[in-house]
């Protein structure tokens, strides 16, 4: 089984991935690492690609791609993999561009999905730009989980109150 996870960031879902699912024979992990406003430091970015670095470095099967997801989909073939993780940028126009240029690379009868469904995009003033790009590709073809990997990810606030911001998409394809 191959795989690709878009955002990869420190590589830690990516790492969870390969420890619970044996049968992945290699997950490539895209990103580039810009500079965005929610992420306005250089050395964080860096510290995040080293932390990829470094955990990838005991996970054989990751294969790490420095690139932008467009770009990097590009140089695959279609229906070269089983499935398609998106969590790179949240706004709604690379969300949508992100799954369209992934979905022809996933074969007949993968997954495609990602992470932050009810994210609230706060830069540009839409909420659930993360939602409204799926369903706007999808429609009704979307299931919604909180955390499929992760069950212990945090999905509520301080006060208990659900935020759903650790919430997962997954179509069948």
């Amino acid at each position: 089984m191959v795989g690709v996870e878009v955002g990869t960031s420190a590589g830690e879902n990516a790492c969870e991935v390969l420890d619970q699912w044996k049968e992945i024979s290699r997950l490539f992990c895209i990103d580039s690492y810009p500079v965005y406003s929610d992420f306005n430091k250089q050395e964080a970015q860096a510290t995040m690609l080293y932390c990829a670095i470094s955990n990838f470095i005991t996970h054989p099967r990751a294969y790490l791609i420095l690139d932008t997801s467009i770009t990097a989909a590009e140089r695959f073939q279609p229906g070269t993999f089983d499935f398609a993780y998106i969590d790179a940028n949240h706004s709604y126009d690379f969300v949508k561009q992100d799954i369209l240029s992934w979905l022809p690379k996933i074969k007949k009868g993968g997954v495609i999905g990602g992470h932050d469904f009810d994210w609230k995009d706060t830069e540009n003033g839409k909420e659930y730009s993360v939602r409204n790009a799926v369903r706007d590709v999808f429609g009704d073809r979307v299931l919604y989980s909180e955390k499929l990997f992760t069950p212990e990810a945090k999905t509520t606030d301080d006060t208990g109150r659900y935020t759903g911001l650790n919430s997962d998409w997954w179509v069948y394809l």
